[in-house]
């Protein structure tokens, strides 16, 4: 039935769409090249899947505590764990990235052309500063003929620009489960220099007990210019959460007998985790004539301290150092564009593991030092013929990983592996009308375990677990899409073959800790939908909708045979629709996204029910003649739904679940100063 009332929205819209006249305020449609694509193609020249949002100030406000608030509307992406502060946000991509017991896992992560993702492949958005971000561009499917290592695809992110900012802006936030945000904004400077400060602190107590988290982040960027010598671009993030809690998973008969709760064991061991990152970039472009010259490099810092629920190595010291370098060359080609360039980066994490006796760091059991060194070249090439565009790449990696065991009481167990990987993509699209056209494509990929992944033996001894391999992926790719002045559509069909997946399962001795294995092969295939549209001058409306069918295509382990059994945590339907109303100095938003069925473990015995969220939200912009004072009012969950924030994929003792709040209520208020 709700499947149903999903299906008339968006046929009303549709209707409602059609029956409009010229007179509706047009959707503003982007010139601008979309920078997911090297080549910075326009997004009605591009054969692939992708997605992109713009934010502003002046929107109605959003629930702003993780990613999710801006990624929600992406066909084919799935976020899980948005308020476990300890873990990070899980996305996926079509089921790629389900896997990560914490961040960011498959997906590259990429903020103002600068990667945000390590060379192994994590990527975290704790360091992210929400309250900067004003676009995102998302590139679905496989693209390490583009980017290397990641199978998922490619989320760009682009903080404010200058030119869109008041001069000085502040806001407050207060909310449900002590939720406290402050942010700090200021910019200055002339058309040949520019600065930019911007400093948050969030703080909740979080939903259930023992989840609470305190983060603060501090953001510099600086842009200085001139025509005949280029743009340089500089940023430096700084991030310090002194906390996060774990509150951990639940079984059934627990969540029924108490939502709130933490796991006992988690008390016991006090899990959390502290965090300390800095990161610096600096990238330089410049164009002359027919040819371009992108130059990028960058270096961060992460200190990273945890406490698991388990005696045994429970306590983990992380110090890690990456770095990277890269450069584009780019020249205007007969009725096209060829780029050539490559990307280096290098990663060296100082792992020691100390057994946690009651939160207390106790003998050490590790000390290793892992290393990931990676470079990519690549050649890209774009041409359009007649209502043809044709587009090809290809890229070469090579990974190079190392441990150097430093624990010898049990043995050495340094090691060294080497993955070369050669990939390819081409797109074809074909213009049916000015506005529509229609593309398939054809991509490869791999994905490396990660270091932390790799180090998870389940022997427990050190070094590297000898067993995981990288994964591999093709896909293919069918879509169509338009562009016209009132509303923008894209519906696009998917099949991806991947060897070797990587997924993650628990002991029963290290009940907390994620391990991981490859499967035989999986098979993807699925429909994704977006639809935006102008209803009228002061209305607008968003539906996205995606049907996942991900399985086990051959998967056979000590366990069982999980062969034909669909992915564990990401469902089959889900969907999100939105109205958005703007009219004088008012501003609102009501959303709602349905989660379909999902199961919690490979042997899918277990299922969890689907649920339907809604949010509302309510501004008013007081203008004045220097400042702009905007108070707003939000409520998350409207309708007091029981669902889950995250589902721990193979959990040992069943322990799959970790609840979500209820209705939560938020309010702030906004000063701009012109």
């Amino acid at each position: 039935m709700k499947k149903t009332i999903l299906l008339c929205m968006i046929m009303v819209m549709g209707v409602w769409a059609f029956g409009q006249k010229d007179s509706i305020a047009p959707i503003v449609l982007d010139e601008v090249a979309l920078k997911t694509f090297r080549l910075e193609l326009p997004q009605d020249k591009t054969p692939f899947a992708l997605s992109r949002f713009r934010f502003s100030l002046a929107d109605p406000p959003r629930p702003e505590s993780s990613l999710d608030a801006f990624l929600v509307a992406t066909p084919g992406l799935f976020i899980q764990n948005s308020t476990n502060y300890a873990q990070d946000s899980r996305i996926a991509i079509r089921g790629f990235g389900s896997r990560a017991a914490f961040g960011i896992r498959g997906i590259k992560l990429i903020v103002d052309g600068i990667p945000e993702t390590t060379p192994d492949g994590q990527g975290q958005v704790d360091n992210l500063t929400l309250g900067l971000i004003r676009s995102i561009e998302v590139l679905r499917g496989a693209q390490s003929a583009l980017y290397g290592n990641a199978s998922g695809g490619v989320i760009l992110i682009n903080t404010a620009d200058f030119e869109t900012l008041d001069r000085a802006a502040a806001s407050v936030r207060w909310g449900s489960y002590g939720l406290q945000q402050h942010r700090f904004t200021i910019h200055w400077g002339s058309a040949a220099q520019k600065w930019l400060v911007h400093a948050e602190r969030f703080k909740t107590t979080g939903y259930r007990e023992a989840s609470g988290m305190l983060s603060h982040q501090l953001q510099f960027k600086a842009r200085f210019e001139r025509p005949e010598q280029g743009q340089w671009n500089w940023q430096l993030n700084y991030t310090d959460s002194p906390y996060a809690q774990d509150a951990g998973g639940l079984t059934l008969e627990e969540v029924q007998s108490q939502r709130r709760q933490v796991r006992s064991r988690n008390i016991e061991y006090q899990t959390e985790e502290a965090v300390r990152q800095f990161k610096t970039g600096l990238s330089y472009k410049k164009t002359r004539g027919t040819q371009s010259l992108h130059v990028y490099g960058f270096y961060a810092y992460r200190d990273f301290e945890a406490l698991l629920p388990f005696e045994n190595g429970g306590a983990v010291a992380l110090q890690r150092g990456y770095f990277g370098q890269g450069v584009r060359w780019q020249k205007q080609i007969s009725k096209g564009k060829l780029q050539l360039g490559y990307d280096w980066a290098q990663q060296q994490d100082y792992r020691t593991r100390y057994d946690n006796r009651f939160g207390v760091r106790d003998a050490q059991t590790l000390d290793q030092v892992e290393k990931f060194n990676t470079l990519g070249t690549f050649a890209m090439g774009q041409w359009s013929i007649k209502r043809s565009v044709f587009m090809a790449n290809l890229r070469y990696d090579t990974n190079v990983l190392a441990v150097n065991d430093r624990w010898l009481t049990d043995g050495d167990a340094s090691d060294r592996l080497l993955y070369n990987t050669l990939n390819p993509s081409m797109g074809w699209q074909y213009a049916l009308f000015s506005k529509t056209a229609l593309f398939t494509n054809f991509s490869t990929a791999f994905e490396t375990p990660a270091l932390s992944e790799l180090s998870a033996d389940p022997q427990g001894s050190g070094g590297f677990n000898p067993k995981l391999k990288p994964q591999k992926s093709q896909t293919v790719e069918l879509g169509g899409r338009s562009l016209s002045d009132n509303s923008h559509w894209e519906l696009v069909f998917f099949w991806i073959r991947t060897q070797d997946e990587l997924t993650p399962y628990e002991l029963s001795q290290y009940s907390g800790r994620t391990f991981y294995q490859n499967a035989g092969s999986t098979l993807r295939k699925g429909i994704e939908f977006f639809y935006k549209q102008r209803l009228s001058s002061s209305l607008e409306a968003m539906v996205s909708y995606t049907f996942s069918d991900l399985k086990f295509d051959r998967f056979i382990t000590d366990n069982g045979d999980y062969s034909g059994n669909q992915l564990p945590g990401l469902p089959r339907h889900f969907g999100f629709a939105q109205l958005e109303y703007e009219a004088d100095d008012w501003q609102g938003r009501f959303s709602t996204q349905y989660r379909g069925e999902m199961f919690t473990a490979n042997d899918n015995a277990v299922a969890v029910a689907p649920v339907w969220l809604m949010d509302l939200s309510l501004q008013r912009v007081l203008d004045f003649t220097t400042t702009k004072i905007t108070p707003y009012v939000g409520v998350q969950n409207l309708t007091q739904q029981d669902y889950y924030d995250n589902i721990r994929i193979n959990a040992f003792g069943r322990r799959y679940y970790e609840p979500a709040a209820g209705r939560q209520w938020y309010f702030g208020v906004k000063v701009g100063l012109k």
